[in-house]
């Protein structure tokens, strides 16, 4: 493959994609080393993530892609190594010390929990949020940093109600919603992630507003994904992958979660 249409970021430098075993971000690692970059995934447990490294060496052979361990993505200086690349990582290979800075961060860990308790799931987004810019900022060699953002970080569509969506625009209903006193709608959970995703992506850009890192940021903000999983043996059907197959199979109990047509429309 040729090099990426960009001065930026070479085929043979290195870029670090958080929750690399996830649904998206495992695309992301797939598209990144069919473009012929090395890639470094953080995941919280190695061991379990193995499979991820197995199938990624048949591919692309070895050497391309490694697996770094971050236990904790809230945790001050979480990502610190990932990005320095100092810290004892798996190979396709073998254990070694990488020593080569990244040249850019594709952010897209986040907590995934569904948890209806706001405290349990805004702080820890914004905290592994700012802690990945604060470690791309400390390495020289990080030319971008992408932000995983959502949708539904900006709105949550009423149906029949018409809105002009731009830069300026914030799911601020979800995180008043997420906010209220303890109650029992079902779609708590909905808001507090929506709220989740709207305090982390308004940190980032607060953050580079003040800090101006060397780096570009941007930010990405896709809606509902659909499409095949690279594993389906590891990785089942993550995230929005089971929607489809859960359809087919009448498996809706766990789409309740999001709020009915008859307010939102998608």
């Amino acid at each position: 493959m040729s090099d990426l249409p960009t001065s930026a970021i070479r085929g043979e430098s290195t870029v670090l994609v958080t929750g690399a075993n996830g649904y998206l971000a495992s695309h992301i690692v797939d598209k990144f080393l069919q473009h012929g970059l090395k890639v470094r995934g953080t995941v919280r447990d190695l061991e379990k993530s193995s499979w991820l490294v197995d199938l990624l060496e048949k591919r692309y052979g070895s050497d391309r892609f490694e697996l770094t361990l971050v236990p904790d993505i809230t945790r001050e200086g979480a990502f610190e190594e990932a990005v320095k690349g100092r810290k004892p990582t798996l190979l396709c290979s073998s254990l070694l010390k990488m020593t080569i800075g990244v040249s850019a961060v594709v952010h897209v860990a986040t907590i995934m929990t569904f948890d209806p308790n706001p405290d349990n799931v805004i702080p820890g987004a914004v905290a592994a949020a700012i802690g990945a810019m604060e470690a791309a900022a400390k390495e020289p060699t990080v030319k971008r940093f992408i932000f995983t953002s959502s949708s539904a970080a900006v709105v949550s569509p009423f149906a029949g109600n018409d809105a002009v969506l731009d830069e300026h625009t914030w799911n601020e209903r979800a995180v008043e919603e997420a906010y209220k006193p303890p109650t029992n709608d079902p779609y708590r959970a909905w808001y507090a992630y929506a709220a989740s995703k709207t305090r982390a992506e308004q940190a980032v850009w607060k953050w580079c507003s003040e800090n101006h890192p060397s780096f570009i940021t941007n930010a990405v903000l896709p809606n509902g994904i659909f499409g095949r999983v690279l594993d389906p043996v590891n990785q089942g059907y993550r995230s929005s992958a089971h929607w489809i197959p859960d359809l087919f199979e009448g498996k809706i109990e766990h789409m309740r979660l999001f709020p009915p047509r008859k307010l939102f429309s998608c």
